[in-house]
């Protein structure tokens, strides 16, 4: 219930120093003219706030206040307002731009302040995490920001890899706990990331005729679907993984719930991932699109006397609106207006429907399923390791324009063919440059599509113009060769042994680096050994030819353990300096 009554003084305070506690000794002097200050904080926002204050003087030609450095960029400042001097925290934060204004004979110190949180969007940042749930990813970025007033809930799925690439700390962040349902909201300068409780109690009731002072809200039956359903690829089954958002039940204003909404245009909403993604992490990110829609059902702003207790992610209830606004509606903004002794607040209505990533990209279908897209094109990794923990047959690379130092990220790797077990299979080195692309341009979907040469690590061949030797040269050195221009292809390992299959010369040839060799070309068949050619067989051996002809340079031999038979249809002749038979 509103604590405001037209009776009640507003009054203020601001506090400004150099430290993050403020105390009553570091309070804005009260005979400064604040002519106005402007508040506005929402869910998944950066909180702002802009004072107006007057300053400057034409006869001096100065700005007194901004020349004494009070309110100068850097400073820490917090607004409290309220009423009859018990005022609250609606602000906190840091002064970031000064600004001066002349206009109709008045001379203004305009001073912008953001939350701290505002050092998150400064520069955009690239880095490999493993092993870390979305929560524990928040809590370090918020800490390495320097932020330590903070409460996130913890979230459940604990991820093998992800990667932050040329992208702001404070996108990122808010991508990763988009897709799990959790809102970014600030109370009175703590940052607050949780799930909405849906069931949350309603701080304020505004009624048309007592404390509203003006409305305009829609319900539009467009915002919602007959379900949300998610599909993801599972290349460890080989199959689609399905996962369909819960159904809310809220007990919210109005007379038609989401569900009856939803059934007037009948119509699903399917997030389709060009990559794999865990069932878990599916469910959650189905769940959350759900989510969304429900809160969103009711959308727009009413205004009313200020109230510090209003905050983003908090519920009003409405009354005298009739049956199509009356009851419990979500809050997922308040702007605070203060001047001149008035101070108005107004709360916006509803949440976003979409996700985080589709407000940044909104022309990117990717953005469409919740992931942050920044990987558009190729990009240069360098192998780290060949065995994947999980059996998929991936390769993990390091980014080296993410980080130098990190082991990186699994990929999955092109090959010319692959199926049930039959395939290329060349996997690359450790420490081999490899160029990487990303399914639907998610850095979480990372793909080799090829391995590179440079300067560094040339090629085995040197490239000629007519462009006639093709080939492949392995670690150890074994050399497969196909040259077009002999019509020669060619194996050879290290140790010298080699076979070749030539046309231009019509042959073909086996040999080794002992002189072993076998040549088949036009004139028949040599085999040459360098010392001893042994044929062994466990039957037979059969020599057949029109003419035979054996002849030993030394002494030969013919014997045989059993019968031995020599036969001729025409003369049989035996020769030697002496004959023995027998």
């Amino acid at each position: 219930m509103s604590t405001a009554n037209l009776n009640d003084l507003v009054t203020y305070t601001i506090l400004v120093g150099n430290q993050p506690v403020l105390t009553a000794a570091d309070e804005l002097p009260q005979v400064l003219h604040v002519v106005d200050v402007q508040i506005e904080s929402s869910l998944n926002k950066i909180p702002i706030a802009t004072l107006t204050i007057a300053d400057g003087n034409p006869y001096e030609q100065d700005f007194e206040l901004s020349s004494s450095g009070l309110l100068a960029p850097g400073k820490f400042i917090e607004i409290k307002l309220g009423y009859n001097g018990n005022n609250a925290t609606v602000f906190k934060g840091l002064v970031t731009a000064n600004g001066h204004q002349i206009q109709d004979a008045q001379s203004l110190l305009v001073v912008t302040c953001k939350h701290e949180t505002v050092r998150m969007t400064i520069a955009k940042n690239s880095r490999h995490y493993a092993e870390m749930k979305d929560s524990d990813i928040a809590e370090q970025l918020l800490t390495e920001s320097g932020i330590n007033d903070y409460d996130v809930m913890a979230t459940d799925v604990t991820h093998e890899q992800l990667l932050q690439y040329q992208v702001s700390d404070w996108d990122f962040m808010m991508t990763r706990l988009d897709v799990n349902g959790l809102y970014y909201s600030v109370d009175g300068g703590k940052i607050v990331i949780q799930r909405t409780d849906v069931d949350g109690p309603s701080l304020l009731t505004l009624a048309y005729g007592n404390n509203i002072v003006s409305f305009d809200a829609t319900i539009d039956a467009r915002v919602q679907t007959s379900e949300v359903v998610g599909y993801a690829w599972n290349p460890a089954v080989q199959d689609i993984t399905e996962s369909e958002g819960a159904e809310g039940s809220f007990a919210y204003a109005g007379a038609q719930s989401a569900g009856e909404l939803a059934s007037i245009m009948d119509r699903p909403l399917e997030i389709r991932l060009p990559g794999s993604m865990e069932t878990q992490t599916l469910q959650l990110l189905t769940n959350a699109r759900k989510t969304k829609q429900s809160l969103s059902k009711i959308k727009g702003k009413v205004r009313f006397a200020g109230e510090s207790i209003v905050i983003p992610g908090s519920f009003l209830t409405l009354s005298g609106l009739g049956d199509q606004f009356n009851g419990k509606v979500f809050v997922s903004g308040v702007h605070h207006e203060f001047g001149e002794g008035s101070w108005m607040t107004e709360a916006t209505l509803g949440g976003d429907e979409v996700f985080f990533s589709e407000q940044l990209f909104p022309e990117h279908p990717v953005s469409f399923t919740g992931q942050y897209v920044a990987t558009q094109g190729l990009h240069v990794g360098v192998v780290t390791d060949i065995i994947d923990p999980a059996g998929q047959g991936r390769i993990k690379i390091r980014l080296p324009i993410v980080s130098m130092a990190d082991d990186g990220i699994f990929a999955r790797l092109t090959t010319l063919d692959a199926g049930d077990s039959r395939g290329t299979f060349f996997m690359p080195e450790v420490g081999d440059e490899v160029i990487v692309g990303f399914l639907g341009d998610d850095p979480n979907y990372p793909v080799i599509l090829g391995m590179l040469h440079s300067g560094a690590k040339p090629a085995p061949l040197v490239a000629a113009e007519a462009n006639d030797e093709k080939g492949y040269v392995s670690r150890s050195g074994i050399t497969i060769l196909i040259h077009d221009g002999d019509k020669r292809v060619s194996i050879e390992t290290p140790g010298g042994r080699k076979l070749v299959l030539d046309d231009a010369n019509s042959l073909c040839k086996v040999e080794d680096a002992k002189g072993n060799k076998l040549v088949l070309d036009d004139s028949g068949i040599t085999i040459s050994a360098a010392k001893d050619l042994v044929l062994k067989a466990t039957a037979s051996i059969s020599l057949s030819a029109p003419q035979l002809d054996i002849k030993a340079n030394a002494a030969a031999k013919l014997s045989a353990s059993g019968s031995l038979s020599i036969e001729s249809s025409g003369i049989a002749e035996i020769k030697g300096s002496v004959v023995k038979i027998n």
